[in-house]
């Protein structure tokens, strides 16, 4: 699955993937500079440059008369993200209403216990988790069931990579067992995204007794989310902490 098709599947311009494929490796380029490496047609690299400035992903900056852009953040493909699931979610409630959600494409877990079964579920898949978003509220809201849960996954070989804000303190994850994690530059999120095999989840916790996890299994959008996710742990290779600055 590449970055193009999932960038369409958010209704986002055709050619996005490509300027910002070329932008990865330089600290600032010019429009010339992206239509050189990446042959598009200039009005192409302009209306894709256009669109990611409105998105805040890009940043226009004018030297000696001359057009920069740089990669700025992802915030606003976050909040985007967030309104993902809150629409996720309201469909999932309708769909709740007709059908039994257990083993069904589609389920809601719902407090304590909810979070318990899904997290059996995650070592049940057994395949590596990709996590996008502030997941130190499972830690802190659930640390019996967290600790529990990653000494399994842990025993079971499970790998797991994150993404999470820079305005987090590493200190809040940086002692829990065979883990990877990045930050990206941006406001943190109540909502996170985890990945595993042909499963994509939204999960909400704001107290202890009001998680909230809507699971699709659906290999197509798991696809095109891991390949989402890969984009952004690239893209963020060397970012820091700001409490690492």
């Amino acid at each position: 699955m590449t970055m193009r098709r999932h960038l369409d599947a958010l209704h986002l311009p055709k050619h996005a993937d490509v300027v910002l494929g070329a932008m990865l490796d330089a600290e600032e380029v010019k429009a010339t500079q992206i239509i050189q490496l990446t042959g598009l047609h200039r009005q192409l690299v302009y209306d894709a440059l256009k669109w990611l400035e409105e998105k805040h992903v890009v940043k226009r900056i004018q030297r000696n008369g001359v057009a920069h852009f740089r990669i700025l953040s992802f915030d606003q493909l976050l909040h985007d993200a967030e309104a993902t699931y809150k629409a996720t979610k309201e469909l999932a409630q309708e769909v709740e209403k007709k059908r039994g959600a257990r083993n069904k494409a589609l389920q809601i877990y719902e407090g304590v216990e909810g979070v318990n079964k899904f997290t059996d579920l995650v070592l049940e898949v057994g395949k590596p988790l990709y996590v996008l978003g502030a997941n130190i509220r499972f830690r802190t809201y659930y640390p019996e069931i967290f600790e529990l849960w990653n000494k399994k996954r842990v025993e079971n070989g499970i790998p797991f990579k994150f993404l999470v804000s820079n305005q987090i303190h590493p200190s809040s994850f940086k002692d829990v067992d065979k883990i990877s994690y990045r930050f990206f530059e941006g406001k943190q999120y109540a909502s996170v995204l985890w990945i595993f095999g042909t499963y994509v989840a939204y999960l909400f916790w704001s107290t202890r007794l009001s998680a909230e996890i809507v699971v699709l299994r659906h290999s197509e959008l798991a696809k095109q989310q891991k390949q989402f996710f890969k984009t952004l742990w690239e893209a963020n290779k060397d970012t820091k902490s700001i409490h690492e600055a």
